[in-house]
């Protein structure tokens, strides 16, 4: 609409508008939604190869988000390169207006903010912006690598983190049947840094369900003190 308003100043007697991706949304899609579409890339390919191109203004319009998109990225620098590869790149062109000059503005925007002003074409820069994109992926490239190098590294130090879990508790499960199996003598220190010794004996019962005893006999500063219990 917003273009079709403008049709006059731009010198246009007919529009034909093709998007980056073909899937429609009720709203503005969040990354996640996008999808590659080389499908959609070919139909625009078809259009590029039709015997009337050379009569067309090639009009870059696709705004400035999702600048950061690897995947935006990648079909904005499949478009430019197919274009130049095919000898069109002079026919190129954007929308300014005489308050806004900028590159690649979409018409929604310049519809909104500027539908008083006089729309004109310009050249598009497709080397300068085909050189920006490509930078930028290896900038997001490089961002990513990192981003999954230590997201790796930090799975590794989880993993390695629950292993030694494992041990530890191995090891005092260890010590612990070290400590109750037979009759044991343990030397415990005494918190005067004396050392007491605790003598236990220990019955272990057998399918029979028999009952025994067990003392534990204690010896501090001369008080003695028994105790027994029965267990299964």
């Amino acid at each position: 609409m917003h273009l079709m308003n403008h049709v006059q100043e731009l010198g246009w007697g007919e529009v034909r508008i093709v998007n980056l991706y073909s899937k429609v949304f009720s709203e503005k899609p969040t990354v996640s939604q996008l999808s590659e579409d080389d499908n959609n890339l070919s139909y625009i390919e078809e259009i590029l190869e039709e015997q009337d191109i050379g009569g067309y203004d090639i009009v870059i319009a696709w705004g400035n988000t999702l600048i950061s998109h690897r995947q935006t990225i990648q079909a904005k620098t499949d478009l430019l390169t197919m274009i130049k590869e095919k000898g069109l790149a002079k026919q190129v062109k954007c929308i300014v207006t005489n308050n806004l000059k900028a590159n690649g503005v979409h018409p929604l925007y310049l519809g909104l903010r500027y539908s008083k002003d006089v729309w004109s074409l310009q050249p598009f820069p497709l080397e300068k912006v085909l050189n920006e994109l490509e930078s930028t992926e290896k900038k997001a490239s490089a961002r990513s690598s990192k981003k999954a190098s230590e997201e790796e590294k930090e799975a590794v130090s989880m993993e390695n983190s629950e292993e030694i879990s494992v041990v530890r508790k191995e090891t005092a499960s260890a010590e612990n049947d070290e400590a109750v199996s037979g009759d044991s003598k343990v030397t415990v220190p005494a918190a005067n840094g004396e050392k007491a010794l605790s003598e236990r004996k220990v019955a272990v019962f057998g399918e029979n369900d028999e009952k025994a005893s067990t003392e534990i006999g204690k010896k501090r500063k001369g008080v003695k003190r028994d105790v027994s219990a029965d267990k299964k």
